[in-house]
């Protein structure tokens, strides 16, 4: 019996709620003082979304840690937390104003939170 593969679809999705996530992280910086913003969903509510035994891509999976990454690191405010979980060594940043390595991301996602709390 073959498993059904989502395709397309689920790759679109995802990306929407990774887009999702990362204007979460975005709005919640821009925000003025004052301004309710949602809470952001949780990542296993994210992991959810895809039902129980469906196989997905490599793609899918990655974006899907990539977003469980940034919830807890960003939205949750544990930065120290989702480095050691899931930021390996050597660990490459491809955000040219952030150096390389964890402590690098560390260092920055702590100062972006207390700059936008």
């Amino acid at each position: 019996m073959n498993t059904p593969v989502l395709r397309r679809g689920a790759t679109f999705l995802s990306a929407d709620i990774l887009a999702a996530a990362a204007l979460t992280a975005c709005t919640t910086a821009s925000a003025g003082a004052g301004t309710p913003l949602p809470a952001p969903a949780p990542a296993e509510a994210l992991a959810a979304a895809i039902p129980h035994g469906v196989r997905v891509s490599q793609e899918v999976g990655n974006k899907r840690i990539a977003i469980a990454f940034l919830d807890l690191a960003i939205n949750h405010k544990k930065p120290r937390e989702a480095a050691d979980r899931y930021l390996g060594a050597p660990y490459i940043q491809h955000n040219p104003q952030i150096a390389d390595g964890k402590e690098a991301f560390v260092a920055w996602a702590e100062a972006f939170i207390a700059a936008a709390p």
